[in-house]
């Protein structure tokens, strides 16, 4: 018989084949990840276009044509409605420079906590406006007369960025609210959307009774079940935050699934076929989602769902990784600017982490179960249930750790902030949130049946009552919340800008700070820039006993609840010196002679003294307080001025006599009429009202460093 040569193989085209065809069943698994990868690439712009260009190329390589076209139509569709939102935007920014007041008209979208967002129409823009009780819901068409306002710069990374803010809501500018007037309403989703928080207000009322609203418990249990947060004290969602688990203080995907399985439970107890009993579940699960806010992420999972459910009904195979992108796309193709929002990212990234830990946990060998290799048959009833335990543990701390490490470089990327133990706090969580939104459910579900709407309102407060208790608990264990920050050193101070000439200082770390702030400065300003600069506050010292000066105590000791609490009118007639790890603070009284009715007369000055060096606080206090110093207390490195308008402490003989190398001058000293030559040959510093300025002691005893501006 003769022996034919077989044709010889080409070992790199054998390898590329082989390549091909893995990277051909990955792509035919999800046939959407590539299509989301080019549209997130299109919506992010500039070399992020890289993205887009790589998912076709892939596409092509795996021969997926109609993959590669749905890559080309979403991108383009995607850039095409960012460069429109983009020119407009900026268009309408231009017509608004040098305008006292801008008039509007248009539906608004949404209702904020202090304003609402507008939009002003197809051919036009959204806008955030702000204002107080200005009446108006989703819906409503207004006609609206507002101010332009500055864009509000983050100071440090980390503290609020109003431009990024604007950015992630779609909104081309914010303005102060000055009159309006209500023109009807509109047929549209935002009119869907107001409907549903009336709706959600109703029953808010249910698990919050008047007289209940100071009640963490009740707080909690709105926002848990409603997504209801206008309630909600900062105390109590910064003990969620401390605890590394905002996300479940709001509606999102979990709560979402949670809801969907107790209504699947229920209609299966109906006894209803699942074909109605699914699309009554798509219809319910819409109304709860548009009732609770419809925010990314539960817009996310009911889209999921949705397509869950339709595949089911349609009898068709339904991939959890398509679906994934499917949800994200339906969500960047109409509003593309989301691809920044931190929302987002963690929403579709969580998920997926989620995802991942699931298929790890069922692939993963029993930990505290019978062995996996006994067929289940054999199983007893007790091992039946040692191996429901022990599934229920593996997922519960796989799905929570692969989450947390998910989260964590996305948060400290968008916040600045670590949540150590995060993980741990969701383990510790996760039974008892789905216990406490069953139970919540359960008192809206009897809230008009006498004492059963009491009793299950009882529970799922206690319940309620509980998880913060124990959420609380976890925000306190070590390094539970820290900022992405060194540290600042001991000899180290800052000055913090809190607008209108007012501003607040922190010497040295652990260290006094100087007033505090009205209560919105002190929670929004003063505290985040303490804890995104590294400082860490021994005590606050109020110069003044106006809200001005003292609102912002209750913000700093929420995050350090140890923190002490000095009134300069409290301190008696006598010096009062302080102690702590970055030196002594003594406090000179003003004479008691001034008089009291002046506010500036009664502010002390502060002597700080470390490792040899001296920062004199001077401040607002008035000339004869500075007058009655003694000679030894005058000598200092620092000098920190301010501006009495009664009694300005602005003598140059004096200040000389400190012999200091280096003068600061606060906000409130714009207008005293110091100058440098007054000082010479020391240093003269101004402090801006839009930016820190932190300094430090010389270290060599002569010397001064140059101070460090945030102008981030």
């Amino acid at each position: 018989m003769r022996r034919t040569a077989s044709p010889s193989v080409d070992p790199s085209s054998a390898g590329e084949a082989a390549w091909r065809g893995i990277c051909r069943r990955w792509v035919l698994g999800a046939p959407l990840l590539l299509p989301l990868v080019a549209t997130a690439g299109a919506a992010w712009g500039g070399g992020a276009w890289l993205l887009a260009v790589a998912a076709l190329a892939a596409a092509h390589f795996t021969g997926q044509y109609r993959v590669a076209l749905c890559c080309v139509l979403c991108a383009l569709l995607c850039a095409l409605h960012a460069d429109i939102w983009q020119q407009r935007a900026e268009d309408a920014r231009a017509a608004w420079v040098g305008r006292d007041a801008v008039e509007f008209e248009g539906t608004v979208e949404d209702v904020l906590n202090r304003g609402l967002i507008l939009s002003t129409g197809p051919g036009g823009v959204r806008v955030v406006v702000r204002g107080e009780d200005m009446g108006y819901e989703p819906g409503d068409r207004v006609r609206l007369v507002a101010a332009p306002q500055e864009p509000r710069r983050a100071l440090l990374p980390g503290m609020f960025d109003s431009e990024v803010w604007l950015r992630s809501r779609g909104a081309a500018a914010s303005f102060e609210f000055i009159r309006g007037e209500r023109l009807g309403r509109s047929f549209s989703f935002a009119a869907l959307r107001g409907f549903g928080l009336r709706c959600r207000a109703v029953l808010s009322a249910r698990l919050m009774p008047p007289g209940s609203e100071a009640d963490a418990s009740c707080q909690v249990l709105c926002a848990l079940v409603l997504g209801d947060k206008a309630s909600a004290e900062d105390s109590t969602m910064m003990d969620f935050r401390k605890g590394g688990c905002m996300h479940a203080f709001a509606v999102s995907g979990l709560h979402v699934g949670i809801i969907a399985g107790l209504l699947w439970t229920c209609l299966r107890l109906l006894r209803l076929r699942p074909g109605p009993a699914q699309v009554l579940m798509l219809l319910l699960l819409g109304g709860y989602v548009v009732v609770t806010g419809a925010s990314v992420s539960s817009v996310r999972a009911y889209v999921m769902l949705a397509v869950v459910l339709v595949g089911r009904l349609l009898r068709r195979r339904v991939s959890a990784a398509n679906t994934w992108c499917f949800a994200a796309l339906v969500i960047l193709l109409s509003e593309p600017w989301q691809v920044d929002a931190p929302g987002f990212q963690l929403s579709f990234a969580v998920y997926a982490a989620i995802c991942v830990g699931a298929s790890y946990c069922l692939r993963e060998e029993s930990w505290v179960g019978p062995d996996s290799f006994i067929p289940l048959r054999l199983y007893t009833r007790a091992e039946r249930m040692q191996r429901r335990v022990d599934l229920a543990l593996r997922g519960t701390v796989l799905v929570s750790l692969c989450a947390w490490l998910i989260s964590l470089p996305i948060t400290v990327a968008h916040f600045h902030v670590f949540n150590t133990w995060g993980f741990l706090t969701n383990i510790l969580i996760a039974p008892l949130l789905a216990v406490t939104m069953v139970a919540g459910v359960a008192a809206l579900a009897t809230a008009c049946i006498p004492w059963v709407g009491a009793l299950c309102l009882g529970a799922a407060k206690s319940c309620a009552g509980v998880l913060l208790g124990l959420v609380a608990w976890c925000g306190m264990l070590p390094g539970s919340y820290v900022a992405d920050a060194e540290s600042a050193p001991a000899w180290a101070a800052m000055l913090v800008p809190l607008g209108y000439g007012n501003s607040s200082a922190v010497l040295g770390n652990p260290g006094l700070v100087l007033d505090a702030g009205n209560d919105v400065s002190g929670r929004f300003t003063l505290r985040p820039a303490l804890f995104h600069a590294g400082f860490s506050p021994l005590a606050v010292l109020t110069t003044r006993a106006l809200k001005s000066r003292t609102g912002g105590v209750p913000a700093l000791q929420e995050l350090w609840p140890g923190l002490r609490v000095l009134q300069a009118g409290e301190l008696g007639k006598g010096v009062t010196r302080l102690t702590g790890p970055a030196g002594v603070y003594t406090i000179y009284p003003p004479p008691p002679e001034l008089p009291a009715r002046v506010a500036g007369n009664r502010v002390p000055i502060v002597r700080w003294e470390h490792a040899g060096q001296v920062c004199l606080f001077i401040g607002d206090a008035a000339l004869p307080t500075l007058r009655r110093l003694p000679p030894e207390a005058l000598r200092a490195d620092v000098v920190v001025l301010g501006y009495n308008p009664k009694m300005p402490a602005d003598d140059p003989d004096i200040l000389r006599a400190t012999h200091a190398g280096r003068f600061i001058l606060l906000p409130s000293a714009a207008d005293s009429g110091l100058t440098a030559e007054e000082l010479y040959p020391a240093e003269l510093l101004r402090m801006k009202e839009e930016s820190l300025l932190r300094f430090h002691l010389p270290r060599d005893g002569a010397a001064h460093s140059k101070p460090r501006e945030a102008h981030q």
